[in-house]
């Protein structure tokens, strides 16, 4: 169709616009007039911006947050054009969780003429008679709001899976209408497709409709909206018609290159984006019939130069073949795998195709070919040649091999790179098949939470182990191979003159990554709950999990009947939420897994001496198995009754198993002492002695009625496992707002921690005189610590004046006993002027007395002052002194006590809500050969090696407040060596 309008505008929606299409083949004319929008596109993109910074990490979350702020917006202003003038309450939870009511929304419905009435409520505008509504101008101008938000929501929720779309935002008339005026609306369709939108030019797309073209003129990644208008077909379009429209925009190509030009190179991207978002035969035999003509995408083209080069921003053309085929080489040359290999030859062809070169084509053609065939008569190395390899490996100079993330699996990432690094776990995972180190011969009798396993649960536990160990295998083969490709490299490797790219193609010994098995993700990611449980797996604690990645459903309403009912008839499937409920997943697959008999002792390394004690036959504790006495201890609980203060009985203490110390953190910038003294800190319960727990046998329960009576409930550690997790409760629940947030506070993190403090219960240790110097002193400085607090605090807190012109002023109580003083000194110096004291005698007010009254009040607010000051200055010195004492008790931790701890793991959190973020983990490694320890960062498919201060700093990092530690994993300073390693 040819356009034949004038032109009015670099921007049709700038003005007012009118003119005559005209079709360049049946010559159809089509008067158009284009009317500027109703929602400036300014204020869309606000709104955009408004709901994706919050989930930065989470872009699925924020565009169903976007759609159902649209889409309510669409109802609102619809329920508007047919004369509902019912108000829109700013305090209801619904409509607040959809608009959220930010300044991006409430611009937009007050530019509709909604008005916003006290604060609570927007009123919708007056639009008279809805049955002469068409005569009124308001009735107009929102109904085409309401097509604009239908057209604007249609629009982001195409980002959306298909199943979350909502089919009341194709907007059907418009497109209908439309396409009756233009004789194109009995084009063939998809079968099964609903007509959606074409997306017009929005404000986060510079993709002209014309044509996909970057600022420089040069070709980009169409989006799915482009691509269907770069061809000028609609989405719901049959593939026949894609193809034809194709090959007829081929035929009437007249620029110089019309087969392998720029505009072919966008028809050939559009035609790509198509057929990826399509399961079309029809569609991938054309894709393939372009690729052998020579045609290769843009993505393509991208990938291969970031293959190659290192940057996906090269320009092709500007790299001679010689540069290509030496850069090829050397990447072939350190490739980890045949596959990698033809991966790297395959990107070479797509580069040669780029540049129209047809002897490098050649070449790697040639090269491809020669690489599958020698791909088909190889194997992989011996388990000799492995073995040989893992004796030459520097396990220090190679780093370990990163987890790649396949949607939201940062936290399973982290998980599994810790539970490599336990080496009990590890070398037991690794004896999968012997039939000896898990219950491969399928024999009944483990229980889990008094429930006896089923064959289904035990084969489904013993799958999970060899998948693991498939994944360990594959962590250890590609750090040794890469290794050894390394260290030949090194050796080999010489100057190559040409391109500057080739100065730096010769790395060091790097980290890699590789895909965790979907089925091995599944099985912690996912749950099964509903009728049909068998191969679920029971959780081996209690306690409780945080909702770190909660998914969440913007407009509940939508789920129909039918979807209900098949909800309840099938097992449903529900994602684990965050590093702790996967943690206690993949730990119940372990225990699983496990044998009820007793079993033969695991061989270890000698590097391993502790390995052999912790990896043991089934024994006395809960259900005897190995990891729970590596990874669980128990907790003693005691109840005392108080009567009037003074203790009257016990009760005898209860057992408790944990995996898990769920700690709270007690104020900011805390310590993780601090974290752990509240949680074995007393907690005291008033109430009668008919409140005491039936399972108590207490020896004397009866007391006077009037006296007062309660409970103290003390907790010790009775014994601690070798591997000791804790949570910090970062996630709390607001009762004002019935919504849960998470809690940033710093939290400062310590080398080592003793728990020999928390082995007594805290009236034993009153009672015993001071057994504990240590932790009697620890609490004696806290104590004081949190008068001083106090004291600053009521020092700091702002005084304001209750009148006059300084009402809203505010300022220290110091600084105003300081001001107040000042002022008493000049009305005493005022009642020495001759005409202050002709005034007071007139009003009968001796000028002595009230000069002698300014005086005293000023030089005792001066007094006051300086004492507070004084004081201040004392407390602070004090406090610094203390803190300094404190800090001296919390190193003194002796390595080889039963009760020293040294930090293994830190688990990361980033971000503001409890609702997304990104995880990743700090894991301790130690050289015992070199006696160095080193922090690894393992983020995702990235390894590095980052500095101590890192993990242990006094304050967040700049830029990084909300990345703070979530999970810590603390290993006994004398079981290190044996429990933890990061060897192969």
């Amino acid at each position: 169709m040819t356009d034949t309008s004038n032109d009015q505008g670099t921007d049709e929606f700038e003005a007012h616009s009118a003119g005559t299409s005209q079709c360049c083949k049946c010559g159809l004319s089509v008067q158009l007039q284009l009317l500027p929008p109703v929602i400036d596109p300014e204020m869309v993109a606000a709104l955009e911006d408004a709901r994706t910074k919050p989930h930065a990490h989470h872009l699925a979350q924020a565009t169903r947050e976007l759609v159902g702020t649209l889409s309510t917006m669409f109802r609102v202003v619809r329920n508007a054009c047919q004369g509902n003038r019912s108000p829109i309450k700013i305090t209801s939870e619904k409509p607040r969780q959809l608009l959220k009511f930010d300044p991006p929304c409430n611009h937009i419905l007050e530019i509709l003429g909604f008005e916003l009435v006290d604060d609570t409520e927007f009123r919708p505008p007056e639009i008279g008679d809805v049955s002469t509504s068409g005569l009124s101008l308001m009735s107009r101008r929102l109904e085409r709001a309401r097509d604009e938000l239908c057209v604007l929501t249609g629009r982001v929720q195409r980002k959306l899976r298909e199943v979350e779309r909502k089919e009341v935002f194709v907007y059907k008339p418009v497109t209908s209408n439309l396409a009756s005026l233009l004789g194109a609306s009995d084009y063939p369709k998809r079968p099964g497709a609903s007509l959606l939108l074409m997306a017009s030019s929005s404000s986060r797309s510079s993709t002209s409709a014309r044509g996909n073209t970057e600022s420089d003129g040069s070709s980009k990644k169409p989006t799915v909206d482009s691509a269907y208008r770069q061809l000028g077909v609609p989405e719901d379009a049959a593939d026949s018609l894609v193809i034809w429209s194709y090959c007829r925009l081929a035929e009437e190509d007249e620029s110089s290159d019309p087969l392998t030009g720029t505009l072919a190179q966008q028809r050939f991207d559009s035609l790509m984006a198509i057929a990826a978002i399509r399961t079309s035969e029809e569609l991938d035999l054309l894709v393939a019939s372009e690729r052998e003509r020579g045609m290769a995408s843009t993505t393509q083209i991208r990938s291969a130069c970031k293959a190659l080069f290192g940057d996906s921003g090269y320009e092709v053309a500007t790299i001679d073949d010689d540069t290509m085929r030496e850069m090829a080489r050397t990447q072939i040359a350190g490739a980890s795998s045949t596959k990698t290999r033809i991966e790297m030859a395959e990107h070479l062809r797509v580069l040669a195709l780029a540049k129209h070169s047809e002897p490098l084509v050649n070449y790697a053609a040639t090269l491809v070919s020669e690489l599958e065939a020698r791909e088909s008569s190889s194997a992989e190395p011996t388990a000799e040649a492995l073995g040989h390899m893992k004796l030459q490996l520097d396990t220090w100079e190679q780093l370990p091999v990163g987890l790649n993330n396949i949607g939201n699996t940062c936290y399973l990432n982290s998980i599994l790179q810790f539970i490599y690094s336990v080496t009990p776990i590890r070398e037991a995972v690794m004896r999968y098949g012997d039939a000896q180190a898990w219950n491969e011969k399928l024999v009944l009798g483990r229980r889990d939470s008094g429930k006896l396993l089923t064959v289904d649960e035990i084969k489904r536990a013993l799958r999970f182990v060899e998948l693991l160990k498939g994944l360990f295998s594959t962590l250890i083969n590609h750090r040794i191979e890469s290794w050894s490709l390394t260290e030949a490299r090194k050796s080999s490797s010489s100057a190559a003159p040409g391109h500057p790219l080739l100065a730096a193609s010769v790395p060091s010994a790097t980290s890699l990554a590789v895909t965790p098995d979907r089925e091995l993700s599944n099985m912690l990611l996912l749950r099964v709950t509903g009728d049909d449980t068998t191969g679920a797996p029971i959780s081996i604690s209690s306690s409780g999990t945080l909702n770190m990645q909660a998914e969440d459903d913007n407009d509940s309403k939508a789920l129909d009947a039918t979807a209900q009912t098949q909800k309840k008839a099938v097992p449903q499937y529900h994602q684990q939420q965050d590093v702790d409920e996967c943690m206690t997943q993949c730990v119940t697959f372990l225990v699983h897994a496990l044998s009820p008999e007793p079993t033969l002792h695991l061989e270890t390394s000698a590097s391993s001496s502790n390995t052999s004690e912790l990896v043991a036959s089934s024994g006395s504790h809960d259900d005897g198995s190995w990891i729970h006495r590596l990874l669980a201890g128990h907790q003693e609980l005691l109840s005392e009754k108080l009567v009037n203060g003074q203790r009257k009985n016990t009760e005898k203490p209860t057992t408790e198993q944990f995996v898990n110390l769920n700690l709270n953190i007690p104020r900011e910038a805390a310590d993780i002492n601090d974290c752990i003294d509240a949680f074995f800190a007393p907690s005291v319960v008033p109430g009668s002695s008919d409140e005491l727990p039936k399972s108590s046998q207490m020896m004397d329960v009866d007391a006077p009625e009037q006296q007062q009576i309660e409970f103290t409930r003390h907790t010790r550690i009775k014994d601690a496992p070798p591997v000791l997790c804790m949570q910090i409760q970062r996630v709390q629940f607001d009762v004002a707002t019935m919504r849960s947030y998470k809690l940033n506070s710093h939290v400062r993190l310590r080398r080592h921690i003793s728990l020999a403090p928390y082995m007594q219960f805290s009236s034993q240790a009153h009672a015993e005189g001071g057994a504990d110097s240590k932790k009697h002193r620890r609490h004696q400085i806290k104590d004081r610590l949190a008068a001083i607090d106090r004291h600053l605090r009521a020092l700091e807190t702002p005084v304001r004046a209750t009148s006059g012109a300084d009402a809203m002023a505010s300022m220290s109580v110091v600084s105003a006993l300081e001001r107040v003083q000042a002022f008493m000194s000049g009305v005493s110096s005022w009642t020495e002027m001759e005409a202050a004291r002709e005034l007071l005698s007139d009003l009968g007010k001796p000028a002595g007395t009230i000069a002698q009254e300014a005086h005293q009040l000023s030089s005792d607010l001066g007094s006051m002052a300086q004492a507070l000051g004084s004081a201040s200055e004392k407390w602070r010195d004090e406090r610094k002194t203390l803190c300094a004492e404190l800090d001296a008790i919390y190193d003194n931790v002796v390595a080889d006590d039963e009760s020293a701890y040294t930090l293994h793991a830190v688990f990361i959190h980033s971000g503001l809500s409890p609702e997304f973020g990104h995880y990743w983990v700090y894991i301790r490694d130690y050289d015992k050969a070199k006696d160095q320890i080193r922090w690894l960062c393992f983020n995702d498919s990235n390894v590095s090696v980052v500095d101590e201060n890192t993990v242990f700093n006094d304050s967040p990092l700049p830029g990084q407040e909300t990345a703070n530690p979530y999970y810590l994993v603390y290993v006994r300073s004398k079981d290190l060596e044996g429990t933890v390693n990061f060897g192969v």
